[in-house]
């Protein structure tokens, strides 16, 4: 790993690094998940959901923008799925980096008094889903949880704004 200014060569770690585990949905649906800082690199998808009509391929969560991928059982190819909401910025530019969406939702929500996506109770959903795995790993079991949370509304396109925004052409 290279960065510029780095101020050491090694850090000890003391926790684990690679993880894998299999979550079962309050609906019943089932997820595997890795997670791992021991790869140098990887060409796997990112996030893909797999069911009986055929597979759903999305990109990277960090980057907000890309391809939604679809191949139905019998397709020859995958189709590329229309945005399910309006894109905030033209796709492939740094316009389209979208981690302020979750700003313009608690403003929007402080402004109109409707509930925002990144409730506490999400958080600690989220905390107790990953020590979860944690204590998982460390008993060799699984392990039920006792929080739970409702599922955030989709955006609707305006991202707090009172009309969807355009793109420039």
């Amino acid at each position: 790993m290279t960065a510029p200014g780095r101020l050491v060569d090694s850090i000890e770690v003391t926790v684990p690094t690679h993880t894998a585990a299999t979550l079962t949905f309050a609906s019943g649906v089932l997820a595997t998940v890795m997670m791992s800082f021991d790869v140098w690199d990887h060409h796997l998808p990112f996030v893909e959901v797999y069911g009986t009509e055929g597979t759903l391929s999305l990109p990277d969560p960090n980057g907000y923008d890309g391809p939604v991928l679809l191949r139905r059982h019998g397709d020859p190819d995958w189709t590329e799925l229309s945005p399910a909401v309006p894109p905030l910025g033209r796709p492939g530019t740094g316009d389209q980096l979208l981690r302020g969406i979750g700003v313009a939702d608690l403003a929007a929500a402080l402004r109109t008094g409707t509930p925002h996506r990144a409730t506490a109770r999400l958080a600690f959903h989220t905390l107790d889903v990953l020590e979860a795995v944690a204590t998982s790993a460390d008993t060799g079991g699984p392990v039920g949880l006792t929080s739970t949370c409702e599922r955030p509304a989709p955006l609707d396109g305006t991202y707090g704004a009172e009309s969807p925004i355009p793109l420039e052409e």
